[in-house]
């Protein structure tokens, strides 16, 4: 069983303390302003951003069981809009290409007939599967901050014919908020706290390293030597810069790796320039040949 990840919406991902971005009506119009608004001003946390990447390129290639929204938002426009940014930002790298586009409401899903909730608008997502706080489903979908836990990641998976043990879920699954909720405590480490809520302008706290490190390591056999840059190591590795200053490794160009295999020049006595070992030897073979006709000469020999 593959990697899931689990993303609460406000202040996790997206800055929501704009009340602008609410309560708009749902016109095709509307849709493209608000996606251009969100995307334009920077309303995305650009730390998960980096996760929602990777975690697409895994899932294309089967190391990401699923990638699920858990929401307490009950706007679901907005929840919509904000699927569909993060679906184009993902697209748009061709190393991703279909892993950009989630189960959620596509033929397979509902197919399975097993998600009752239909308010959700027809649309392509990112999302395999998504639980508004109004969802049929929702335990306290009455209340304006209901609890989450582990039975909604169960609801979920249940939802695109996925069963795993909570065993299961507990060592595969990821989940990112910026509030405390008690019943994802067993996850652990695996619980990420967004610190401080995400927030325009607000420096970002959050401790990535544990999600960054499982996703790096997942991307080792498809994404080239990943290990740490050592002295001596020999190793041939670029690195990209990451929010906040943090770095990765990532696929070195074909340029790049040509100008490192490229041989490196020896000066040899005088201007001379040895380049490879069949050249060395070549050389070698000549001086040779110099010195043994040389002293031929020196000794009458040669005239």
């Amino acid at each position: 069983m593959g990697l899931v990840l689990v993303f609460d919406l406000d202040g996790t991902i997206i800055d929501s303390s704009d009340r602008t971005l609410f309560n708009i009506e749902d016109t095709a119009e509307n849709f493209k302003e608000l996606k251009t608004k969100i995307r334009n001003e920077n309303f995305l946390n650009s730390n998960l951003l980096y996760v929602f990447k990777r975690a697409a390129y895994l899932r294309r290639i089967g190391k990401v069981t699923a990638i699920l929204l858990l929401t307490n938002n009950s706007d679901n426009f907005f929840i919509s809009v904000v699927d569909s940014v993060l679906r184009d930002i993902c697209s748009e790298d061709k190393k991703i290409g279909v892993g950009a586009n989630g189960q959620y409401k596509n033929s397979e899903y509902i197919a399975l007939n097993r998600d009752p909730y239909t308010e959700m608008r027809e649309q392509e997502y990112f999302f395999d599967s998504i639980l508004p706080r109004t969802h049929t489903n929702r335990r306290g979908s009455d209340l304006t901050n209901p609890i989450k836990g582990i039975d909604d990641i169960k609801l979920m998976l249940g939802f695109l014919n996925k069963e795993m043990s909570e065993g299961e879920i507990l060592e595969n699954t990821f989940f990112f908020d910026d509030l405390d909720h008690e019943g994802m405590h067993p996850l652990g480490d695996n619980y990420i706290r967004i610190t401080p809520g995400f927030k325009k302008g607000v420096r970002d706290e959050t401790i990535y390293n544990v999600i960054f490190n499982k996703l790096e390591q997942l991307e080792k056999p498809s994404f080239g030597r990943t290990r740490s840059n050592t002295a001596n190591s020999g190793n041939v590795e670029t690195r990209a810069a990451l929010p906040n200053n943090r770095t990765i490794f990532t696929p070195i160009t074909k340029r790049k790796m040509a100008q490192l295999l490229k041989p490196k020049t020896v000066p040899t006595g005088g201007s001379k320039l040895i380049r490879t070992r069949r050249t060395r030897r070549a050389n070698r073979n000549k001086m040779l040949r110099i010195n043994k006709n040389h002293n031929k000469t020196r000794n009458g020999v040669r005239k």
